[in-house]
């Protein structure tokens, strides 16, 4: 039972970072490509 609270809490925490990680990722994307955008008008 330990166990499995322990994986659950892990793929939680995985789950969370990956979010965390994947917003930060769009956000830098977006940035970039609008200041391309910007460059381009």
């Amino acid at each position: 039972m330990i166990f499995k609270k322990r994986v659950v809490t892990y793929v939680a925490a995985r789950f969370l970072f990956a979010l965390k990680a994947g917003e930060s990722l769009v956000g830098l994307i977006d940035d970039k490509f609008l200041s391309e955008k910007a460059c381009q008008s």
